[in-house]
């Protein structure tokens, strides 16, 4: 198992139950703080979680055969018991809740009833109990309480109300990718701005790849969870750059910079500013990232020639990024003749790009495709 330097595996399974022990309700939290660990209350579940629809695009991930009426019966069930029981992050620190993910992939596979099951067992072992927030998130308060998981539950409930009357594509334009969302106050610094993409990217990619099970398998219930996670998230101002956010018309053939991905991760890996490195603790390596190299990798980000005009030009910006990640997590798990090491951290990359079809596809608008790809290079 990969362990995490510095943590103590105690206090990041905080609410560690033997597999036999039935799961219930604790009246407050395993460490006896005020977080009452009560139903969290979000319907209705049926227009929440359903089964699955069919990818789509045409590059998203395909199913698997073996899928049958008792386990997709079984993956809903769970997946709405999780979505009531459980908070998104498992612990203190921020790491996540991955039920979902596993559920889902296990699902797509062809797993039975009975593996999805065991799946299951076995992430109740450890997971944190959702809690009511303080307060409720409306459209008048939304950026009031972004980056406080004290709110997660409330936010939860906002998008599930935002998506049942919007729909995901709609709820990415208005809460993820545009100007308002990311720089809701034009004058202040920033610092002070809400920046909800950098959040969405944040926290290994989380967010980003929890919403785009939820837009690659069509459930809504998923996507809620997915988009509150993201304004549960810490941002990283360091990633992004306003000028991606402005709303104009990319014009045929306008691809941007002039050069591909795998050229430009090569001019980065030979530049001296890089050379002295420190190591970063792992729960801080975005914003530490970001803050310090943030300018000098947007940069290069704005080198990429790339196209959101057409569905060619969308297939080839992901099939680029794709290579790409598999070159920084192959090349960057090798270490001389020391045995491969699958890196935490470089394992989320690689696997997020499984989901950008998915999540591209919930887009027309060709500003907040060029955003949403401009930031996830970054």
């Amino acid at each position: 198992m990969y362990r995490i330097p510095g943590i103590d595996l105690n206090v990041a399974r905080p609410f560690y139950r033997k597999p036999e022990t039935p799961v219930t309700f604790p009246s407050t939290a395993a460490d006896g703080n005020s977080e009452a660990a009560t139903t969290v209350t979000v319907s209705p579940f049926n227009q929440l979680f359903y089964d699955p629809t069919p990818p789509p695009s045409l590059i998203s991930p395909q199913r698997s055969a073996g899928i049958s009426p008792e386990s997709t019966e079984t993956l809903v069930r769970l997946l709405v018991h999780n979505h009531i029981t459980w908070h998104i992050f498992f612990n203190y620190t921020g790491l996540h809740n991955h039920v979902p993910h596993h559920l889902l992939a296990l699902w797509a596979m062809g797993a039975c009833a009975p593996v999805l099951e065991a799946s299951y067992t076995h992430h109740c072992e450890y997971q944190r109990p959702a809690f009511e927030s303080p307060g409720h998130i409306t459209q008048s308060n939304f950026y009031k309480h972004l980056g406080d998981e004290r709110y997660y539950s409330a936010y939860l409930a906002f998008f599930t109300s935002e998506l049942l009357a919007k729909g995901l594509g709609e709820c990415l334009e208005e809460y993820v990718f545009s100007p308002t969302s990311n720089f809701a106050h034009p004058d202040n610094g920033d610092e002070e701005q809400p920046w909800v993409l950098s959040r969405f990217l944040s926290g290994y990619v989380h967010a980003f790849i929890h919403v785009g099970y939820g837009a690659e398998f069509g459930i809504l219930g998923v996507s809620a969870e997915g988009l509150a996670m993201a304004a549960a998230h810490q941002s990283s101002p360091g990633m992004l750059n306003r000028e991606w956010f402005q709303d104009v018309i990319v014009q045929p053939g306008n691809k941007g910079g002039s050069r591909s991905a795998l050229t430009i991760l090569s001019l980065l890996a030979c530049d001296p500013r890089f050379s002295d490195v420190k190591e970063i603790d792992i729960l801080s390596v975005f914003a530490t990232a970001f803050k310090e190299y943030g300018s000098i990798i947007r940069e290069y980000v704005e080198m990429w020639k790339f196209d959101v005009t057409s569905d060619a030009g969308i297939a080839d910006a992901v099939e680029e990024l794709s290579w790409m990640n598999s070159t920084i997590c192959g090349v960057g798990g090798h270490v001389s003749s020391e045995r491969f090491n699958a890196d935490f951290l470089l394992a989320h990359i690689l696997t997020s790009s499984l989901f950008l079809p998915s999540i591209l596809s919930q887009t027309s608008k060709l500003s907040s495709r060029r955003a949403l790809l401009l930031g996830y290079f970054t």
